[in-house]
């Protein structure tokens, strides 16, 4: 089974509510650049005063290389 075939056998199983809320996140070995937000949900995007959540995937990869 190709990579496409897998990736779409996973979509299919999802639920219409999994879907509406899903995000497709490509990623490029080769491309080092920054690391890109997931997709979250819309309550999970801000903490409860309404300030922006930071990107804790960053953060993370900062700390392991070093930064």
């Amino acid at each position: 089974m190709t990579a496409k075939e897998q990736l779409l056998e996973r979509v299919m199983k999802l639920s219409e509510a999994e879907a509406a809320h899903a995000e497709i996140v490509i990623t490029r070995p080769s491309d080092p650049g920054e690391p890109e937000m997931v997709g979250l949900p819309e309550s999970w995007r801000t903490f409860e005063d309404g300030t922006p959540v930071p990107n804790w995937v960053a953060g993370v990869d900062d700390v392991r290389a070093g930064h």
